[in-house]
């Protein structure tokens, strides 16, 4: 109980007459089989959020009195089961806030409640969302890949979709298909602003497989939002403990290596190449400098090696053994043909 009003998550089937105290996120036309909704999400000062519903027929009665990023203090509504009549579960609490005619809603100023309220799902437990991926998550990441708009006809309707990969701070990548006009919406973007990076965050996104089995999200048809480099915490906080730029891509400690490759070497990402180095001095001791010349080649052509050239540093004295014995054979024919032909 904060005061005269309830938290959201203290909203249950034994509260008599609850006031709540809330600010309104979002809110979007539902479009049902048994009937259309107003659907909200309000915030309280605790951060908690919770789903409210207006049937449509009651829509014209508080027209204009719930405005989006605005605080309203509410009353006399009535509780239902999050799941009556709705396809997705949007907030975690069991109830969803039903508006009846007698509904009374009064705008306050609270300043304390947040203006954007987002519960992001890592990567690895996405996968362990329940109630057959029927809650809708948030998530946020980098935009590493994008595809291009694809057009189709399903059931006699044209749709649209475009398939983008995303990347945690932990380097988890996470496929994602947006629907529609966030498809259009990235994709313009992402063609006005060329330079990166681009902080993505979809928030109510549904949880879906492929064709292959692999965990991805998707936008839903009404309710879901998306963010690109946004001007909020969330993104900035993403932002400024991950990569800003290229530089940022290629720097281990303070240091910033020549290439990608120099850097995923001394992050231990990429193989020492020690083997091939060993290889070839073992090489050395029995076979001829043409065999281990020869076999540098067929490790560059097989692409087996991660750094070619810091192999050729270890070993090129390996590679020029004979070089002296060849020039001495080459040096006295030369002077002979040249005395001949004088």
């Amino acid at each position: 109980m904060a005061g005269q009003y309830e938290l959201i998550n203290t909203l249950g089937a034994d509260k008599q007459s609850p006031k709540i105290r809330v600010r309104v996120l979002h809110t979007w036309i539902d479009k049902r089989k048994y009937g259309d909704s107003r659907e909200f999400i309000f915030a309280d000062e605790q951060g908690d959020r919770v789903q409210a519903t207006i049937k449509l027929s009651l829509c014209s009665r508080y027209e204009g009195k719930l405005v989006k990023n605005k605080s309203y203090l509410i009353s006399d509504f009535s509780l239902i089961n999050k799941y009556y009549n709705i396809m997705y579960k949007h907030c975690i609490g069991e109830y969803r806030i039903n508006f009846g005619y007698n509904t009374k809603i009064r705008e306050i100023t609270f300043p304390n409640i947040p203006s954007d309220v987002f519960n992001f799902v890592p990567y690895p437990n996405i996968g362990d969302v329940s109630e057959d991926n029927k809650f809708l998550i948030d998530i946020i990441g980098s935009l590493i890949s994008i595809g291009v708009l694809k057009t189709f006809t399903k059931d006699g309707e044209v749709k649209e979709n475009v398939t983008l990969d995303l990347e945690d701070l932990c380097g988890l990548k996470l496929r994602c298909v947006l629907w529609g006009t966030m498809a259009h919406a990235i994709l313009r973007y992402v063609k006005e602003n060329v330079d990166g990076p681009y902080i993505v965050a979809l928030q109510f996104a549904k949880i879906q497989y492929s064709n292959i089995g692999e965990i991805e999200v998707s936008n839903t048809l009404c309710s879901s939002r998306l963010l690109i480099n946004d001007d909020i915490p969330e993104l900035q906080d993403f932002r400024s403990r991950g990569c800003t730029c290229y530089d940022d891509l290629r720097k281990v400690e303070d240091h910033v290596y020549p290439t990608f490759k120099d850097a995923c070497f001394a992050l231990g990402l990429l193989d020492d190449d020690k083997e091939y180095i060993a290889g070839i001095n073992e090489a050395n001791e029995w076979a001829s400098s043409d065999y281990v010349r020869r076999l540098f080649v067929v490790l560059l052509v097989a692409n087996n090696m991660s750094r070619p050239e810091h192999v050729w540093e270890c070993c090129w004295k390996e590679f020029a053994e004979d070089i002296a014995y060849r020039l001495h054979n080459i040096v006295p024919i030369q002077v002979h043909m040249c005395q001949t032909i004088l």
